[in-house]
Parts: structure tokens; C-alpha cells; sequence
């Protein structure tokens, strides 16, 4: 009844609310089911292999990659959590197990992935299976060594940062139950063969190892340099890339901190063994500090840690409540306190009304939440909703994106050709220093009609309503070419009408 009360809950909280239209990444992995390419970022490097091919396996059955890619993300969600039930039964009890399994479930985090895209759950599969053979290993179970390594190798092949978030505790695992270097060896042998697996197909995807290296070297600058500061990033943006680190783990501790003065105070916390405590922070803290220093851009990210904290949670609230033997209210009051965060349930002031700390929460919870999923649904439908309205058969249509949002998210280019597949579309460069020698002329036919996706009140948004051209909105503009329409400007974008 349990389980079954839990896929329910799954079912219900995931398939009816789940984003309706894919983001960047998620067309990206979309692409990939026709062709793996990686250099055409399909996907983004470094490319998941192993998801790819999983991704086919699903897509082959159901021949939608918005249908394959729910099902994928409710299937992942759901194997996470009999996982995380059998490690936190083994290291401490089935109270603790139970408990786990509905904080990690509501996690605003696990949630919301669960909800935007099919990949970065597998942070927490992967996470947790390796952490479960990491614990079998670390009390002689030889057998979960290699088991273990199997799990992170598949797992790199899904996300391959996990080699170096879980890597360390997969190895000391081995040393502490082994004692064996033979083993450990073998163990690394199998290990690396797994992984060779995926880099061989990512390397024949891509054309050599070579060219690999160069594309993960370029993605990894490119994606990390704003706020990595192993990569030169400024104390600012390297500062608030913490931030978000931080609070997004926070929202696991969140759910259960009320219990902590509770814990504290009760004898049983006194049997949390050393070997416990080394195990948790082996797999909390070499990624923390691998993300804190290089790259964490996105709430999933933090997924490989999200499962152990819930875990913790599990474990002090079966602590600190023992005395009154209220558990089960305890686990509600937490799980109550997941779904307010997550649901927007007391809404917190803008994010503009205050500085610091609580400006960066009121942002990153507000990225955690249904309300961003509805947020972007409600900007690329209703944009894509625009442009097939302003499309008309009697012109030919030309559609103008520009390239990125300085402050305000608009429909990106990489979507809008997803969904618009046969449209003629052109990519405006919103440059940082325009001038007149960076100019771009572009020519367009008479008796057309040019559609402008624009961030609203950025600077490109603004020169073309300066030249009373264009007509429609809020979020797609339109100029129709006549015989008599003159070439104009958009900043640094001339626009030149030809026969």
C-alpha cells in the first residue's frame, strides 16, 4: 500500500502540471533522438550518451520525445525512491526509509526537475545507487564494489560530472571494505571499462578524441566562466553562483531544520556512528565543492546531494521525536512545509523589495517552483500562439529572434525552430559595444511580412518602436514590406527591403 500510495502520488503531482513545452535543453536532447551530435549541441556537450540511447530505446515504443521524455523523468523519479528506502533502512531503520522517501519526493528541487526535463533525475538514481553499493562495500560486502563501480560508470554515462561528485566515495568505500588493492584495481579496471563504453561513442560521434577534448574544454569555459572562479570568474558572479548553490540545497534542509534543536536534545543522536558521519560527508562534499568552484547553473544540478540530505532529514526527525513518539506527525509538518515552498503557497515578496540574502532566495525558490513551470509555458506557448495567429498565406513571413535576454526570458531561437520547423527564421546578435562598423544589413522581399521576437524594453525592442514600423504584441511584433516601405534601422540592424 506504501508503494502504491506513492506512485500515485507521482503520477498525480507529475503527468497533469509538467511543463507543456520544451526548454533549451530539453529540444536539444530532443534533436538527439534523430542524430547524435554534440557539435551541434544535440545535445549540449558533453553529450549524455548513455541517456541518448536510453532516450531511443523509450522513443522507439512511443514515437513522441515530449511523451518519451515524461515518461522517462516519472519512471527515474519513481526508482529513486526504493532506492533511497533501502539505504536509509540499512543505515538506520524502515521509519527512517519511509520518511526519506516522502522528503525527497516533495523536495522542491526533485520536483521541479521532475517536472522541466527527463535528465538531471538521474543525478539522483545514480547518486543513489552508488551510495547504496558504496554502503554495502564499506561493511566487507565485496560483491557491491564492483556493483558500485558499475553504477557510477553507467551513471557517468548519464551525467558525467558524477564521476567526480560520487568517485571518491566509491574508492574509499573499496579501500575501508576490501583491504585489498587487487580488489580496489579491479574494481577501478571495471570502472574504467564502463566508462570507455561512452566516451568510444562520444568519440566517434564527435570525430576523435581530439576534437572531444576540444568541445568539452569549449562548453565547459563558455558555460562555467561567469561564475568559476577556478576559471577567473569575478568575486560577484562567483558569489552569487555560491548563493544559489546554498539555497538550493537549503530547501532539503528546510523541509526538516524545525527538528534539529529536537535532535540535539535527544540521546539517540548519540548513535551516529563515525562511520556514518564519514560516509555522508564522502558523499555530500567533494561535489559541493567541485560545484561551488567550477559550475552549478541550474536547480538539478544540486540533485546528486538533494537525496542525502533527505536522508539526514530522516534520520533527525526519527531522533529528535522519539521522546514523544510523534514521528509520523513530524513527517507531515515537513512534507506540509515541501509542498508551501514548491506550490508558492504563502507568496513571498519580490524579489526587488529586499537585498542579499533574501533577494537570492526569493529568486532561486521562485526557480524551484510550479510557478516558473507555468511562468515559461505561458511565454513560449503564448509566443508561438502569436506567431502562428500574425502568420498569414497571402505574405511570405521572415521571423527576427534575437539571440539572448539581457534581463526579461523571451522565446528562444532554438525553441521557435523546434516547434516552427519550416518557418524562415534569422538570428539577431544583440552585441554588448554596437557601432556603426558592426552594423548587419539584411535583406528582405517586398510583400513580406517580418516578425520581431524581442525582449520586452530591451534595447532592441526599443529602437524598432522608435521607427513606427511595427504593430502588434505584447510579445510578437510585426512590419509588413510594401512598394513603398524604405529601408530602415533597428539598432545596429539595417533592414533593407529588395524586389
Amino acid at each position: 500500500m506504501f508503494w502504491i500510495l506513492i506512485g500515485a502520488f507521482l503520477l498525480i503531482t507529475r503527468v497533469p502540471v509538467a511543463a507543456r513545452y520544451l526548454s533549451i535543453d530539453n529540444v536539444n536532447l530532443a534533436l538527439a533522438l534523430d542524430k547524435f551530435d554534440p557539435r551541434m549541441h544535440q545535445p549540449q556537450p558533453p553529450g549524455y550518451p548513455f541517456f541518448v540511447l536510453f532516450a531511443k530505446i523509450i522513443n522507439f515504443v512511443v514515437r513522441d520525445p515530449e511523451i518519451t521524455f515524461l515518461v522517462i523523468s516519472v519512471l527515474v523519479s519513481f526508482l529513486c525512491l526504493p532506492v533511497i528506502y533501502e539505504l536509509a533502512s540499512r543505515m538506520f531503520e524502515p521509519w527512517v526509509g519511509e520518511a526519506a522517501v516522502w522528503l525527497l519526493a516533495v523536495n522542491p528541487i526533485f520536483w521541479f526537475s521532475g517536472l522541466d526535463g527527463p535528465l538531471r533525475q538521474n543525478l539522483a538514481l545514480f547518486s543513489l545507487l552508488s551510495a547504496y553499493c558504496a554502503w554495502h562495500a564499506w561493511h566487507g560486502e565485496r560483491r557491491f564494489i564492483y556493483w558500485g563501480a558499475v553504477a557510477l560508470g553507467v551513471g557517468s554515462g548519464f551525467r558525467q560530472d558524477l564521476l567526480i561528485f560520487l568517485g571518491p566515495l566509491w574508492l574509499v568505500s573499496a579501500v575501508i571494505g576490501s583491504r585489498s588493492i587487487r580488489t580496489v584495481l579491479f574494481g577501478g579496471v571495471l570502472l574504467a571499462l564502463v566508462v570507455l563504453v561512452w566516451v568510444g561513442g562520444l568519440v566517434y560521434a564527435v570525430g576523435g578524441p581530439r576534437e572531444v577534448f576540444d568541445l568539452l574544454r569549449t562548453y565547459l569555459v563558455d558555460q562555467s566562466q561567469s561564475g568559476s572562479v577556478v576559471l577567473g570568474a569575478e568575486a560577484k558572479g562567483w558569489i552569487y553562483q555560491v548563493k544559489r548553490l546554498v539555497i538550493w540545497n537549503g530547501l532539503a534542509v528546510l523541509e526538516w531544520i524545525w527538528a534539529v534543536p529536537l535532535f540535539l536534545a535527544a540521546k539517540e543522536r548519540m548513535k551516529l556512528a563515525s562511520a556514518h558521519t564519514a560516509f555522508l560527508l564522502l558523499w555530500l562534499v567533494p561535489g559541493l565543492i567541485a560545484q561551488a568552484l567550477v559550475h552549478v547553473a541550474a536547480p538539478g544540478h544540486t540533485l546528486f546531494s538533494i537525496p542525502a540530505l533527505c536522508l539526514i532529514g530522516g534520520y533527525v526527525l526519527r531522533a529528535g521525536l522519539q521522546r514523544w513518539a510523534v514521528w509520523d506527525a513530524g513527517l507531515i509538518a515537513s512534507v506540509a512545509a515541501s509542498l508551501m515552498l514548491f506550490l508558492h503557497f504563502v507568496p513571498l515578496p519580490s524579489a526587488d523589495s529586499r537585498g542579499g540574502a533574501w533577494d537570492a532566495f526569493a529568486v532561486t525558490t521562485f526557480e524551484t517552483s510550479l510557478e516558473n513551470i507555468r511562468w515559461l509555458d505561458d511565454i513560449h506557448g503564448g509566443t508561438l500562439k502569436e506567431i502562428r495567429n500574425l502568420t498569414i498565406p497571402e505574405k511570405k513571413t521572415i521571423i527576427l529572434i534575437q539571440d539572448r535576454p539581457r534581463r526579461d526570458w523571451f522565446l528562444n531561437k532554438r525553441i521557435a525552430d523546434y516547434y516552427l520547423p519550416h518557418e524562415e527564421m534569422r538570428l539577431l546578435v544583440d552585441r554588448d559595444q554596437p557601432s556603426a562598423e558592426t552594423s548587419e544589413t539584411i535583406p528582405v522581399p517586398r510583400h513580406s511580412r517580418l516578425l520581431w521576437v524581442l525582449e520586452t524594453g530591451g534595447r532592441l525592442h526599443t529602437a524598432l518602436s522608435k521607427t513606427n514600423l511595427a504593430r502588434g504584441g505584447p510579445r510578437v511584433l510585426y512590419t509588413d514590406i510594401e512598394d513603398d516601405t524604405m529601408a530602415f534601422s533597428v539598432a545596429d540592424f539595417r533592414i533593407v527591403p529588395q524586389p
